[in-house]
């Protein structure tokens, strides 16, 4: 492929990333906003999310098998024309005022699996668009996407549609996915797996292929095991943050959003600023140096009471985890062969995945036994285990 057309051909891509992401922003507040004016049951509320995150650990390593065995092209096609459908059931349930909390559950699982196949397909279909030397730069470009439509434009825009007409959200999320579905039309049969005897393979022996790729590996083995450990040590304070903003910073509930709005500044800032990081020091030195800084602005918001202060340290931490993501990905692309490469990046989100509820978990019990600052804590000496892990196990 030239290289016009492999930049034509990651222009389409990012393009349906952004689009595709802005789609789960606005998922991301409209659901639980529908939620609220069915129930005020904080635990069926929650529910909505639960069904939207638990896709990423039940079908994640499934979605891994499908991105192998299948065009990743037509995949994205398909994923994301499925999901406009999806929420074109959710605008009828709207329009004619017959919205469920087992629709939203349902809609929200089904368009959470779709979710965890096309991000694994995009990321999957990477190396096959860019020359190698320019991973980095194309990934922290996906990633910086996937910030802006998770974090910093899609649920505040999603949350405004919503304040304007309850049926809109829903409305502006199925045109962009069916936008993003056109976009990665072009790419179809551009994007076939490299090895078509998989096809005749068992499903369960290619996950267990996958699995075992990457414990075997000792750098594969060991991002996904460090993945593992910064996602929880980064859920732990994070599943109390609105807390710790209102009672301790004294800020409002709208000031929380604006917060949230910096930290996702701060994320974009890092998926831009990797590759330049990994120009000049190797993989390891800099994921050890991204665990490093959220080991430290976690123990410095523990003992932070100074509003500017603490946002700073939180658009630092964001910084930190966008930096790690760019890098960690590509390490995943260019330590394996392209016909694993959806599997080795299921195995990936699935522990990584998995470990955000048990991180959320934790720091609940933390908080509840030892103060809203205690989650801040309780992470800072696994983060600089895991530096010290990256450090000498990632020369």
């Amino acid at each position: 492929m030239s290289a016009v057309a492999l930049r034509f051909g990651f222009g389409r891509l990012w393009a349906s990333s952004m689009l595709s992401n802005l789609s789960d922003g606005f998922r991301a507040a409209a659901f639980p906003l529908v939620a609220a004016t069915l129930t005020r049951d904080p635990m069926l509320v929650a529910g909505v999310t639960v069904a939207q995150e638990v896709p990423w650990v039940i079908a994640g390593p499934l979605a891994g098998v499908a991105v192998d065995r299948v065009d990743r092209g037509r995949l994205m096609w398909a994923v994301n024309t499925v999901r406009a459908l999806v929420f074109g059931v959710v605008v009828m349930a709207v329009v004619f005022d017959l919205p469920s909390l087992w629709l939203l559950y349902l809609t929200a699982f089904a368009l959470g699996v779709g979710e965890s196949l096309y991000d694994n397909a995009a990321q999957s279909a990477v190396p096959a668009l860019v020359d190698p030397e320019d991973l980095e730069r194309a990934n922290g470009r996906i990633v910086a996407a996937q910030v802006i439509g998770n974090e910093f434009v899609g649920p505040p825009l999603g949350a405004l549609l919503f304040g304007l007409a309850v049926v809109l959200p829903f409305g502006a999320s199925a045109f962009s996915l069916l936008i993003a579905a056109l976009l990665v039309m072009g790419l179809v049969g551009k994007l076939r797996p490299v090895d078509p005897s998989a096809l005749g393979q068992g499903i369960w022996r290619q996950v267990r292929e996958g699995f075992r790729f990457v414990a075997r590996d000792r750098k594969l083995s060991t991002i996904t095991l460090l993945a593992g450990l910064l996602s929880a040590a980064d859920a732990a304070w994070f599943a109390v943050l609105v807390l710790y903003v209102i009672e301790v910073l004294g800020t409002s509930e709208a000031g929380f959003g604006v917060i949230l709005a910096i930290g996702a500044v701060g994320g974009i800032t890092g998926a831009m600023l990797a590759n330049r990081l990994t120009q000049r020091m190797p993989d390891g030195v800099v994921l050890a140096g991204s665990l490093v800084i959220s080991a430290t602005t976690q123990f410095l918001l523990w003992t932070a009471s100074n509003t500017v202060f603490a946002v700073t340290l939180i658009a630092v931490s964001s910084l930190s985890f966008g930096i790690w993501n760019v890098v960690a990905v590509s390490m995943r692309q260019r330590l394996s062969p392209s016909r694993l490469l959806g599997r080795v990046n299921a195995t990936y989100n699935t522990v990584a995945g998995g470990a955000a509820p048990i991180g959320a978990i934790l720091g609940g019990v933390a908080a509840a036994q030892w103060g809203i600052r205690a989650p801040f804590l309780i992470g800072v000496p696994a983060l600089i285990a895991g530096a010290v892990l990256a450090a000498i196990r990632l020369r």
